[in-house]
């Protein structure tokens, strides 16, 4: 598709505004239809002109949640293995950056403002500082009344209460968490946003080093960053332009959307899901409420640190690493088809989870085996990470070849996924760029015609208000439709109420669900390893003895209690996740709520047409949302029996410890999970009570609006008669327009 010609497009959508802005000062339609033409089209013009420009570098995302090892896939990808993008001190921190060719080796730094920075950064900050010290005090209290009453109890000490509430908070506010860590992390800083530039250019001599100070843990200016685009020499990167991002969701406002905007622009998304919790809720929940619909025209699904998949072979015997790997990758892959034709049987609106099926079959990559494979390639020593994970493969299987660069580096997988995927990229550039412009044209048209057709309707029931009514007719529906109102509220209340007690009801259902699953992880498979210990005696007088002692020595594996602990979690977020779809099923409560209201109104024998009240109801009930439950995070749970058990295998009475924790940490798991249900049981109940209260009075306001509106237009009825038809004539020639603009090969005419 040709820019001018959507330019043309663009120009009679820029038109069309002009003239709905005189409808809209004219007061002819209530004011949201005009505001949501407004703000789409502000938004197409934004991204317009990066999207539809043929000789643009291609935009690729690197999108995947928190510790999907998104910055060590790039270190790998585009960096050779080198740790040039540093981690951040938390993934609440992280900046976007946006990684471009070019012949010198520069960063553009962008910072925050200080309206950015006083206006959500400290407010935010504040916010976090009064609730997490109501939490911990509230614990505090607790403690104390409890120890009051049975005093054998134990005390923790502050320290421990703040930290529980500190975790809480990490989990419930995600934004004033964020905000308050940058706010810490500027304290320890020599300068202040008021210092700083909106943004400056740094050469960077040593780009591991330099690069420290604005985006690494200590860096003097990486709380105040907002984002960088960071400019390489790498002929992989001609004509392309590589945005990692910091996990999308961003808690704070200004940055996350900075990620939207650059994420529209993309043409190819590589999505990463850590392969042993491959696309888990966490993963699927981004997929379906936070990214963007318009960022994904082609996706790369990829498994990454593929090295701990593997070593939670549950095969009690050492197999062949090569039958492991198959194994492995099948199941997954099987796994992850299963998961997204699931979730498109549930959402099948949802364009975004469509394109991910689309990539499949995943692709499975280790970095950390690629950074072992360049350091056995370049004679380096092992770093202590790469040590752990081999030592750990030779152990549980065969055929590892340890000093054999080519053979890690086929089983990290990062070069022939370079070549395939940016090899087909190039290849692909130009028919990537006109797909996702006309993509991006065909769906914003379909936009506003829906849009303008939603006016047409709205325009079209006034009309015949205008002529078949006159006020006092009116004015008799808005008290009928006031006592009619005031007739159901006890109605409306109780069944709101009801939803929210029945809703709970399941939810807590949901935790025996969680108790009886958690009954199938206890297993800890016991191995046996022979050891041979030649021994000699040292006789002056005769010849030595020589003999051989043989031990059995029993052990068991550290890994294969992470794997139980990550495949518990997995079932129960599946478990959860089935369960909630049957238990917050908010279009029946909806379609309960509408059936009170017109029930209510048949049985006080007004006189209402039902289009009368179903947009008014309509516009309230779209307000209806339930709380996201938050799925608890594993790693969590596993750090606590690698910070444990740090060798990787236990023998003799630590057998039973590591059995013993397992168990307590999945206790640990279930109960978590169970006061999560719990909790948002609560949020639920409280939510439609609060609904159930105010959604009267929401109703009558919107309806008494558009009465009210209706009367000033029937002050005048021949002028406003005639004022309408020639808007309707309007909007039926701007409806035709967008039609016109039918595609036709690459071009729109």
């Amino acid at each position: 598709m040709k820019q001018n010609n959507f330019q043309r497009l663009l120009d009679k959508l820029t038109k069309i505004e002009t003239s709905l802005l005189q409808d809209e000062k004219a007061h002819l339609l209530s004011e949201p239809y005009f505001q949501r033409f407004h703000q789409e089209l502000t938004k197409v013009k934004t991204h317009a002109e990066e999207i539809l420009t043929r000789n643009r570098t291609l935009k690729i995302g690197i999108i995947g949640q928190v510790k999907a090892g998104k910055s060590s896939f790039l270190n790998a990808l585009v960096f050779d293995g080198e740790d040039i993008l540093p981690q951040a001190a938390t993934p609440m921190t992280a900046a976007l950056t946006k990684i471009v060719y070019g012949e010198k080796a520069q960063a553009e730094v962008f910072f925050y403002t200080p309206q950015d920075w006083e206006s959500g950064i400290e407010r935010l900050a504040n916010r976090y500082q009064s609730i997490f010290d109501e939490k911990w005090q509230g614990r505090r209290r607790q403690q104390q009344i409890a120890s009051q009453q049975q005093p054998a109890l134990s005390v923790q000490p502050d320290f421990v209460l703040q930290r529980a509430a500190a975790h809480e908070m990490e989990q419930e506010f995600p934004q004033e968490t964020a905000a308050h860590q940058l706010l810490n992390m500027s304290r320890k800083c020599d300068v202040t946003v008021q210092d700083l530039p909106v943004s400056k250019v740094v050469l960077l001599n040593d780009m591991q080093e330099d690069l420290k100070a604005y985006i690494g843990a200590e860096g003097v200016y990486t709380p105040f960053v907002k984002y960088l685009v960071l400019q390489i020499d790498n002929p992989l990167l001609k004509g392309l332009e590589i945005v990692d991002t910091p996990g999308l969701g961003d808690p704070i406002l200004s940055r996350s959307q900075k990620t939207n905007d650059f994420l529209i622009q993309c043409d190819l998304v590589f999505l990463l899901s850590v392969t042993s919790q491959f696309l888990n809720r966490d993963d699927l929940d981004l997929l379906q409420h936070t990214l963007p619909a318009e960022a994904i025209q082609k996706a790369v699904l990829v498994g990454t640190k593929f090295d701990q998949a593997l070593l939670e072979d549950p095969s009690r015997n050492c197999r062949p690493l090569k039958e492991v790997v198959l194994a492995t990758s099948k199941k997954i892959a099987q796994s992850a088809r299963r998961t997204l034709e699931r979730e498109c049987d549930l959402a099948p609106q949802n364009k975004v989870m469509d394109k991910v099926k689309e990539s499949l079959p995943p692709q499975f990559t280790s970095s950390i085996l690629y950074r072992a494979a360049r350091e056995v390639e370049q004679g380096k020593t092992l770093g202590t990470g790469e040590k752990h994970i081999l030592s750990q493969m030779e152990r549980r299987f065969t055929g590892v070849e340890s000093d054999n660069p080519k053979f890690l580096m086929g089983l990290a997988n990062i070069n022939r996924l370079k070549k395939r995927e940016f090899d087909k990229v190039h290849a692909e550039k130009e028919a990537l760029i006109a797909m996702k412009s006309s993509t991006f044209a065909k769906e914003k048209r379909h936009v506003f015609l829906q849009q303008l057709d939603d006016m047409q309707l709205e325009a079209e029931k006034c009309l015949h208000t205008i002529q078949t009514e006159d006020l006092d007719m009116l004015q008799k529906k808005l008290v009928d439709s006031q006592n009619a109102m005031r007739s159901m509220h006890k109605q409306i209340r109780a069944a709101f109420e009801k939803c929210g007690l029945d809703t709970a009801r399941q939810l807590i259902g949901i935790k025996n669900n969680i108790n009886q699953l958690m009954e199938e992880f206890h297993d800890l498979p016991i191995k046996t390893d022979t050891r041979e210990y030649h021994r000699t005696k040292e006789h002056w007088f005769r010849k030595d003895e020589h003999w051989t002692e043989i031990e059995h020595v029993k052990y068991a594996e550290v890994s294969a209690v992470i794997h139980n602990i990550n495949a518990f979690v997995t079932r129960a977020e599946t478990n959860v996740s089935q369960n909630l779809q049957l238990a917050i099923d908010i279009d029946r409560i909806r379609d309960e709520i509408k059936n009170i209201v017109v029930q209510a109104f048949l049985k006080s024998n007004a006189e209402f047409d039902e289009d009368d009240i179903a947009g008014p109801v309509e516009l309230v009930l779209s307000r209806v949302t339930m709380p996201k439950f938050q799925i608890v995070q594993r790693d969590s749970y596993t750090d606590m029996i690698v910070k444990q058990f740090q060798s990787g295998v236990v023998e003799g009475q630590n057998i039973h410890q590591l059995a013993l924790s397992q168990t307590r940490v999945l206790e640990k798991i279930a109960a978590d999970i169970a006061g999560r249900l719990e909790q948002q049981a609560q949020e639920i109940q409280t939510t439609l009570t609060e609904q159930g209260l105010t959604f009267n009075d929401d109703v009558k306001a919107q309806i008494e609006a558009r009465v009210h509106l209706l009367e000033s237009h029937m002050q005048d009825r021949k002028q406003s008669a005639v004022a309408f038809t020639e808007f309707l004539k309007r909007l039926e020639s701007y409806k035709n327009e967008l039609r016109l603009s039918v595609e036709v090969g690459d071009d729109f005419v």
